[in-house]
């Protein structure tokens, strides 16, 4: 196994986020799609399932100690002839 590392440009970022607005999509939502199509390429089983984690305080419990931690799974298979765009939403 060998890490990888690639940074974008501002250039290539402002690009990126532009796009992303035009198609009513997050730079998050690209990033795990395009995440998601290096898995299918690397896996030999092309639908599968991502576990995502967010942090997500719910409205009024400021003063609450607790692990607010939500899991998201996304399903990466189905998508194949579907464009880019439409693999990110």
């Amino acid at each position: 196994f060998r890490r990888e590392q690639y940074a974008l440009s501002r250039d290539s970022i402002a690009g990126l986020d532009a796009a992303c607005r035009a198609h009513g999509v997050t730079r998050a939502a690209a990033f795990l799609a395009v995440y998601s199509l290096v898995l299918q390429r690397w896996s030999t089983t092309p639908d599968f399932l991502i576990n995502v984690t967010t942090f997500g305080r719910p409205p009024g419990v400021a003063d609450v100690i607790g692990d607010f931690t939500q899991t998201h799974l996304y399903r990466t298979g189905g998508h194949a002839q579907a464009a880019f765009a439409e693999q990110v939403r």
